[in-house]
């Protein structure tokens, strides 16, 4: 197999993985945890498409929520460092990325908000950048 075929493969698996393991941790609280329940009705989504992303095609955020905004949305790679942040306004539901800095990897992104302006609540979601 070639090499540049192989690194792929192993980044998306490994964002599949990670990916998988964000979600399961989002969407599962503890029994005491009190918003939990409402954490799985409002955040039924959210997703970068197409992943993994390149610089020549724009991923874009998407958010299926029942929940407006406005969310800030922190973007860290996977060492940590933190490389972006925004603000998603209320009732906009894709936001396009820019990736343009992004070397190839994986990327964690983290918004955060309130619900009905009293439930704090976290998102999570990751990608891959493959250029």
């Amino acid at each position: 197999m070639d090499r540049s075929v192989f690194i792929c493969f192993l980044i998306l698996l490994i964002s599949l993985i990670s990916g998988s393991l964000f979600l399961t941790r989002s969407l599962h609280g503890s029994s005491q945890d009190k918003t939990a329940s409402s954490r799985k009705q409002w955040a039924s989504d959210v997703y970068v498409y197409p992943n993994p992303a390149n610089k020549i095609s724009t991923p874009n955020l998407h958010l299926d929520m029942n929940e407006d905004g406005p969310f800030t949305t922190r973007i860290y790679d996977i060492s940590g460092t933190q490389l972006q942040e925004f603000e998603i306004p209320n009732g906009q539901t894709e936001v396009p990325l820019d990736i343009s800095n992004f070397k190839s990897g994986i990327y964690v992104g983290v918004m955060s908000g309130s619900v009905n302006g009293m439930e704090p609540f976290m998102r999570r979601f990751s990608f891959t950048v493959v250029n």
